[in-house]
């Protein structure tokens, strides 16, 4: 199965800042440790691609495309694996966090999506 895909959902999503507008984009001990990669960026301002001014933040296009294999095994013996390591089931990616992708086309990035939580947490 190969998927190639845009990553915009097929679906309206507002314009968003994740924290406020007018705010950065990491929380209090991702500065204190830093370990924030957006230090200087501020949502609301003019960021560039993907962002406008008073607004917030917008879907940006951007190509995926995946391999996935017909009839997976999650009984193997070399299971549980790395979430996001595609290569080691015969699949492919070229969006290196998604760990699968939606019926839409939109990449699922496990934890990363719920803020380095799990899932049942988010």
């Amino acid at each position: 199965r190969y998927i190639t895909t845009n990553n915009v959902p097929d679906y309206y999503v507002n314009p968003y800042c994740p924290i406020g507008m007018g705010y950065g984009y990491c929380v209090p001990q991702e500065i204190e440790q830093g370990t924030c990669p957006f230090l200087n960026l501020t949502c609301g301002a003019d960021n560039g691609h993907g962002s406008i001014p008073n607004v917030g933040d917008i879907w940006v296009p951007l190509k995926s495309t995946y391999k996935i294999i017909l009839k997976g095994n999650p009984t193997r013996s070399d299971r549980p694996g790395d979430m996001y390591d595609a290569e080691t089931v015969g699949s492919k990616k070229s969006q290196g966090p998604v760990a699968s992708v939606a019926m839409n086309g939109i990449g699922i990035l496990g934890p990363n999506d719920a803020g380095g939580v799990s899932s049942d947490e988010a």
